[in-house]
């Protein structure tokens, strides 16, 4: 079986889920037999997902969300717990295999982003890497959706 090796690129493991156009790699888990990703199917779409895949490729949906931020196993490896931005923060945790609905852990509606530290304890938003990354990913959904506008009338114009 093959071992997933955390400090690879996302890009090499695009192949788990072929149809999204975004991929990231949020966390692997320590035994290497299973990782987090967050992704959209479409450029277009301005919803995130989070799926869970182990190495054999199956995957488990495990949520939709505007954004995600703080995606990571647990030390029990098979409970994965995130904060997901919609209006607010709410940070949820799910059991991996449990086919059930993720649980709600931490809930502030006046947060714009939470996360957690290394004790479990609820946090704000400190600005660095995070909203860089979520400013850029921003700056290409907007990109995108301009283009998909002009897709139209390019057509048209051509006929």
């Amino acid at each position: 079986m093959p071992h997933l090796d955390p400090l690879a690129t996302s890009g090499e493991y695009e192949w788990l889920l072929e149809e999204w156009d975004y991929l990231t790699i949020e966390d692997v888990r320590a035994d290497g037999k299973s990782l987090v990703v967050t992704g959209r199917e479409d450029r277009r779409d301005r919803d995130e997902q989070a799926a869970a895949i182990s190495v054999d490729g199956s995957s488990e949906f495990i949520d939709e969300a505007d954004s995600f931020g703080y995606v990571r196993y647990l030390k029990d490896e098979n409970i994965v717990m995130y904060t997901s931005y919609d209006d607010g923060a709410t940070t949820y945790q799910h059991k991996i295999g449990s086919r059930t609905q993720p649980t709600v852990v931490y809930e502030d509606s006046a947060v714009k982003h939470a996360g957690w530290d290394a004790n479990g304890q609820p946090v704000a938003f400190i600005p660095g890497r995070d909203i860089n990354q979520w400013m850029e990913q921003e700056a290409y959904y907007q990109a995108a959706e301009e283009e998909a506008a002009e897709e139209p009338a390019a057509e048209e114009a051509w006929d």
